[in-house]
């Protein structure tokens, strides 16, 4: 995985007001076999710590986006960037998620992950996080992002007060 990168913040106060922030760029077979299809399939993100302790395991589900409970799945007209909205306070605290194909580069995903009022809890000595993006686990459509650092390789560091985990 490529640009990798995963930002926890509210990790130094109490549970439940954490934000997570995970993006990155899978470089897939092309044509996508079976095609790209986050909408009907779902999409499953996991972060780990160091030592395999999970920090996240969401799996959303596919579905059409359902205005009433503004939850679901959209996409574009050309079936290249779907976007996940949860206004019910999210899957995990999973409550953004967007993937998206250029078509003006065959095989790349770029795909960005939003979480709020959830519970990432990473002890300081647990660093650092590996994360996951699984589109299709049978079809080998995922990618892993690992930080194994230290700077200038990627790597994890918690802000000074503890309150903020950034892995790029």
């Amino acid at each position: 995985m490529a640009k990798a990168k995963v930002t926890l913040t509210g990790l130094a106060t109490p549970a439940s007001d954490d934000r997570a922030r995970f993006r990155g760029r899978l470089a897939l077979p092309f044509p996508f076999s079976p095609p790209l299809d986050p909408r009907t399939k779902g999409v499953r993100i996991l972060l780990n710590d160091s030592t395999g302790g999970r920090v996240l395991d969401a799996t959303i589900p596919g579905g059409a986006y359902d205005y009433a409970t503004q939850t679901g799945w959209k996409v574009n007209p050309s079936r290249t960037k779907w976007t996940y909205g949860n206004g019910l306070g999210g899957i995990q605290g999973i409550v953004r998620l967007v993937v998206k194909a250029p078509t003006a580069v065959p095989g790349q995903v770029d795909f960005i992950v939003l979480g709020r009022n959830g519970a990432y809890p990473v002890p300081r000595p647990n660093i650092p996080v590996t994360g996951l993006f699984v589109l299709d686990s049978a079809a080998g459509q995922c990618g892993a992002a690992t930080f194994p650092g230290p700077p200038p390789a990627p790597s994890c560091r918690f802000s000074t007060t503890g309150n903020t985990l950034s892995c790029k």
